[in-house]
Formats: structure tokens, sequence, C-alpha cells
């Protein structure tokens, strides 16, 4: 999974999206914060356009009300986040993914519905530089042996340690940082994809 930043792709964030595409990966989060949803609304169009002559997957972050209006997979939620109503909001045929930090916090968003968590920071993180205390490989294990749902291991996820995530439980990897802040995102994509064994939509 890519995750979005315009603010770290500084302004060439649908080059970089096409550029991911083109590379393999199969599965994107647009995730702007200081975006207004109206905004965010857009973006996601313009990316679930790319997508779909990749039969590529897209959650949007934060905005469940977004899915249907975007032809968007699904919502990804933050911690603390109402999951039982956003599966109401995007029906049943639709993703819902939720940000964890913790395997208790895992546990739970599994309890209530979630079809995915993301456990993070794995490592330390260029995108959540606020988490003195990586989750680190160990509680990545325990919390994928625990979860019968996908466990996706996001923070500091770059080439070199991806394959590390996918040993210890993860069943994908999400980035931001590596590929947002990258000249080259193509080559960070292909990378990614060739050390985690080519499984395709798991980066």
């Amino acid at each position: 999974m890519v995750i979005t930043d315009s603010g770290l792709a500084g302004g060439r964030l649908l080059s970089i999206v096409d550029e991911c595409l083109m590379a393999g990966c199969r599965w994107f989060m647009v995730r702007e914060k200081k975006m207004p949803p109206e905004s965010v609304k857009e973006l996601t169009l313009a990316i679930v356009r790319r997508a779909e002559k990749y039969s590529a997957t897209v959650v949007v972050n934060s905005y469940p009300e977004l899915v249907h209006e975007t032809g968007a997979a699904g919502v990804h939620l933050p911690w603390g986040s109402d999951i039982e109503s956003a599966r109401y909001i995007v029906g049943e045929d639709r993703l819902v993914g939720v940000s964890t930090h913790s395997t208790e916090q895992a546990l739970k968003a599994e309890k209530l519905g979630a079809d995915y968590v993301t456990l993070s920071p794995v490592f330390t993180s260029i995108s959540k530089a606020g988490y003195n205390n990586p989750a680190g490989l160990q509680m990545l294990m325990d919390t994928a042996k625990r979860l019968s749902i996908p466990v996706i291991a996001l923070g500091g996820v770059r080439p070199g340690n991806a394959w590390s995530c996918i040993a210890n439980g993860a069943a994908g990897v999400a980035v931001l940082g590596a590929v947002m802040t990258s000249s080259k995102p193509y080559d960070v994509v292909l990378s990614l994809i060739e050390e985690i064994g080519g499984q395709n939509g798991s980066s």
C-alpha cells in the first residue's frame, strides 16, 4: 500500500501515483490531513481513475461518506473513529481499515468489524516523528498471530526492511515517506515488491 501525502510530494503527487502503478503497486490510501474534504474528494476521484486502468484498490482516509461518491474501495479510519458507523455508511461490500498502534487496539478493531488493520510505526518513521517508541517486529509478530484479519506493517518501511515485516507475520507493507520523498518512486516501489516476493497488491 502506498499512502499519499501531498505536502511531502511537493506538487508531484499524481505523477508519483502513476509511477507507483507502473512499478506494480495495486493499493493506495488517500491520506490528506490538511486538505478540506472537497479537495480530498477531487484527489480521490483522480487517483481512482488512474487505478482503474490497473485494477488497483484505493481507500480514502477518514471520510466514509466519500467512498461511494468517488468509487473508492473503502475507508481507512484513524484510531478512535467510530468503526461501526463507518461500516454502516460504506456497506458490507466495501473495505473498512483501521490504524492501530498496539496489539490491544488491533484486537478491538477486529472485534468491531475492521477488514484489516495497519500497525504503526513498526520502525522509526518520517511521517510519524512524534512516536518515540516504534512498535518493533516483536509486536508485529504478536499482533499478526492473534488476529484473523490482515495486519499491514506501517511506519519507516523501506527497501531493506520490508521483508522482515512479512517474515514476522505482516500480510503486506504500507509506505508513505519512502515513496513520497523519493526522486524515483518507481524504483522504490519496484524494490519493495521484489523484496517481499512480488506478491501482487501487498505494497
